[in-house]
C-alpha cells in the first residue's frame, strides 16, 4: 500500500516540483538495488549448495565405480579358479580309460569356457549400467527440493 500511496503521490505532485522526478527515480534505483542484492544472495546460496550436491555425487559415484570394479574383479578371480579346477579334474578322469568319462570331460570344457566367456562380457555392461544408475541418481532432486515425490 505504501508503494501505492508514493506513486500516487507522485502522480499528484507537479512535474516542476523540486525533486519530484528525481527522488522517485532515486528510490525505485534503490528499490531495484535491494531487490537484485537479495536474489543474488539467493542465487549464491542455490549455487553452492549444486556444487555441493555435485562433488557429493561425484565421490560416491567414484567409491561405488570402486567397488563395482573390485566385484567384477572377484567374479573373474572366481571363474577362472573355477575353471582350472574343473579343467583339473577333466584331465584327470579323462586319463582313465572309461570313454563316458572322456565326453564329460569335454561337455564339461566347453559348459566352462561358454561359463567363463559369458562372465567376461557381462561384467563390464554390469559396470556400465551401475555408472548410468549412479549419474540418474546424481542428477535426481534430492530430499525437500522441487520434484520430490517421498
Amino acid at each position: 500500500m505504501a508503494s501505492r500511496l508514493s506513486e500516487l503521490l507522485e502522480r499528484i505532485r507537479p512535474a516542476g516540483a523540486p525533486g519530484a522526478a528525481e527522488d522517485h527515480t532515486t528510490r525505485r534505483a534503490a528499490g531495484a538495488a535491494e531487490e537484485l542484492a537479495a536474489l543474488r544472495a539467493v542465487l549464491a546460496t542455490a549455487e553452492a549448495e549444486a556444487a555441493e550436491i555435485v562433488a557429493n555425487a561425484t565421490t560416491g559415484a567414484a567409491a561405488l565405480e570402486a567397488r563395482a570394479d573390485a566385484r567384477a574383479q572377484q567374479l573373474r578371480d572366481a571363474t577362472a579358479d573355477r575353471a582350472a579346477t574343473a579343467a583339473a579334474r577333466a584331465a584327470a578322469e579323462a586319463a582313465g580309460p572309461d570313454p563316458e568319462l572322456a565326453e564329460i570331460r569335454r561337455r564339461a570344457t566347453e559348459r566352462t569356457d561358454l561359463l567363463r566367456s559369458h562372465a567376461e562380457s557381462r561384467v563390464p555392461e554390469l559396470v556400465a549400467q551401475v555408472v548410468d544408475d549412479l549419474w540418474l541418481l546424481a542428477a535426481a532432486p534430492g530430499p525437500g527440493e522441487v520434484g520430490d515425490r517421498s
